[in-house]
């Protein structure tokens, strides 16, 4: 029990021993059929199906499974062949299972997949390991245990080689992918069935062709690939893979009833290396189709995924751009109700502070017209009417700056006095300068005019801010504002510039 443990064989299993049952009967009675129904005399067997039926059997069950091989190829040598010495069966059995297993190796470690029809390189791989693994040594040990069998001498080695060699190889390609393919416990990736009507029609069309090629001597062989192409892109692995199985099936037993083409080239050449290439050609031809459609299903899933993935990226970022609006949205209409209660409350207050405002300038106006001043108190009261006036411009600035973020700003035109603006602000702004120790200068040329047409409100109000800056902005000298006429001829530009010294 310990040896078949180390040996890979679990006994304590039951379905292992169902498997292992499974590869002997298969193994035994394909080997029985193909030398009593599909043999070519003299030429030899044209395919192998018990060499495909165990690499499909180990691929899909594991190489655990290898005592199935070894007593399949025991019993077929010694039943084919009457040995008297048992030990010969037994080393070919052997023979047998370590060539499979060698070839099971390498096609999964070359491959890195125990299902090798599911893209190109894999079935080039798949081919490769058919014809020049298992193949070699095995047509080797068939063709040591045929001479010590009797039946054949030295002299035809290479002959018999050859032929097995080929025929083990094409067992392989044709008969291990249907047991793969039907048996395998994937996920489907082939293309949807078509009705019934179609797979009748791709029956009969094949039946018609195989008649005319296989029975009757017509060379239409290779036209059986088109129907066979067609299959792959229609019904997908399984139908398309037995199709081509049972061609190779017709193929060989017409040809060992020596009926067809291929046997009529078999007389003329004295060999059947014309049926091997033929099933060889259309097991690969098929087998690379099918993997070019897999490859082309699963791309079309890749980008499905792909297209759902961005979709789903779109979805996401176009929703966090409707919230990001909303939220941006929602912040303007705060900010704007902010700005509205702001300019709502500096109009309020602006209004409020003109009611005291009014009567400042009111009595300093009663002020300046009574005639008992002193020249001192009448120059003060003259200040305090300018200082109320400006107050009550900066005022109306507010209000109009209310009115601006209200979106009702307009230009209010009057004929306005520049020489009063201009003392005015020299007055106002004097006392200012003074304490940051600089001195405040406004010149004009005699050519500028008295009284121009302008929006008075809003030249006082820029030449205050310029003129303030000015004064923030010059640590040490003076501030001179001169006021000139751009030239002669114009009546309506002036130049104000700025000078701090």
């Amino acid at each position: 029990m310990e040896i078949l443990q180390r040996l890979g064989i679990e006994y304590q299993n039951p379905r292992l021993w169902f498997d292992v049952l499974i590869i002997a009967i298969s193994y035994y009675v394909s080997s029985w059929l193909v030398l009593k129904k599909m043999s070519v005399p003299p030429f030899g067997t044209p395919v192998c199906p018990g060499t495909g039926f165990t690499i499909g059997f180990l691929l899909l069950w594991g190489r655990s499974r290898w005592f199935g091989v070894f007593l399949g190829a025991m019993l077929a040598n010694y039943t084919d062949i009457k040995f008297i010495i048992l030990a010969i069966p037994i080393l070919g059995g052997i023979g047998t299972t370590i060539n499979s297993l060698i070839t099971v190796i390498v096609i999964v470690r070359s491959s890195r997949t125990n299902y090798p029809f599911n893209q190109v390189r894999d079935v080039v791989i798949f081919s490769f390991c058919s014809l020049f693994t298992r193949t070699v040594f095995q047509s080797f040990l068939s063709v040591i245990t045929v001479r010590l069998g009797g039946d054949e001498g030295w002299n035809k080695y290479l002959d018999i080689f050859s032929g097995w060699w080929v025929a083990y190889a094409i067992g392989i390609l044709v008969f291990a992918p249907p047991i793969l393919i039907f048996l395998q416990k994937i996920v489907k990736s082939e293309v949807e069935s078509r009705p019934n009507k179609e797979i009748l029609l791709a029956v009969i069309t094949l039946c018609i062709l195989s008649y005319f090629t296989f029975l009757q001597p017509q060379p239409l062989e290779y036209l059986l690939l088109p129907p066979l192409l067609w299959s792959a892109f229609q019904f997908g692995r399984t139908i398309t893979t037995w199709l081509v199985a049972i061609i190779s099936i017709i193929a060989s037993v017409a040809t060992s009833y020596r009926l067809g083409v291929f046997y009529d080239a078999a007389l003329k050449d004295h060999s059947i290396i014309l049926l091997q290439l033929f099933i060889g050609v259309i097991s690969i031809t098929v087998m690379v189709m099918l993997a070019i459609i897999a490859e082309n299903h699963q791309y079309r899933l890749n980008l499905k995924i792909v297209n759902t993935e961005l979709e789903q990226r779109v979805f996401e970022c176009t929703r966090d751009l409707q919230e990001s609006e909303a939220k941006a949205q929602e912040l303007a209409a705060k900010a704007e109700a902010a700005n509205q209660a702001k300019s709502a409350f500096i109009a309020k207050i602006s209004h409020e502070l003109r009611s005291p405002l009014s009567a400042v300038i009111g009595f300093s106006q009663l002020m300046l017209r009574a005639n008992n001043l002193p020249f001192e108190q009448y120059e003060n009261a003259g200040i305090i009417y300018r200082s109320g006036d400006c107050l009550l411009t900066l005022i109306n600035h507010i209000i109009n700056l209310s009115k601006i973020e209200a979106g009702k700003g307009f230009l209010n035109v009057n004929n306005f006095e520049l020489y009063r603006l201009l003392d005015d602000l020299e007055d106002m702004l004097y006392l200012r300068a003074s304490n940051e120790e600089l001195k405040l200068m406004l010149r004009r040329t005699k050519n500028v005019t008295q009284y121009i047409c302008i929006d008075g409100v809003k030249l006082r109000q820029i030449l205050i801010n310029l003129i303030i800056n000015s004064i923030r902005f010059t640590h040490k000298g003076d501030s001179t504002v001169s006021t000139n006429k751009v030239n002669e001829e114009s009546r309506n530009v002036f130049y104000c510039s700025f000078q701090s010294k």
